[in-house]
């Protein structure tokens, strides 16, 4: 008689987050809702847009994106960091927006549904279609 195995436990499959700061916070989102991250480019004001934290239109791809202070979705706080600022361009579907934030840490995996140490995460959709953030499922 042969001796029996054990099976081999099944380890959780890792997920992919981009790491980014914004408001004196980390915040992971991921990767499979990130487009891209990049300096911000031009911004094209909008001045009767009824929403404080929606800055202007920005051009990304052929596309006119709206572009969102996320320390104003966040906590009515806007931008005041210093350095060149970023956009993470975030999209579901045939959807797309561009959030302003002060900085990229860069790539980090945790396990199934956990996120990175010390990230929070919001659900950029909410803050898109004009509701509070909140965190994503």
């Amino acid at each position: 008689m042969l001796p029996r195995r054990s099976p081999k436990p099944r380890s959780t499959p890792l997920a992919t987050f981009v790491v980014f700061t914004a408001a004196g916070r980390r915040f992971a989102l991921p990767t499979r809702r990130v487009v891209a991250v990049a300096e911000a480019p031009e911004l094209t004001p909008l001045p009767a847009a009824g929403r404080p934290e929606v800055l202007g239109l920005v051009a990304h791809r052929g596309r006119a994106l709206p572009l969102f202070d996320l320390g104003r979705c966040l906590n009515g706080s806007p931008r005041t960091e210093d350095r060149g600022p970023l956009c993470v361009v975030v999209g579901h579907g045939e959807r797309r927006a561009a959030f302003l934030v002060d900085g990229l840490e860069g790539l980090a995996r945790a396990p199934g549904p956990e996120l990175p140490p010390g990230c929070e995460t919001f659900d950029p959709t909410e803050v898109i279609l004009g509701g509070a953030p909140g965190e994503v499922p």
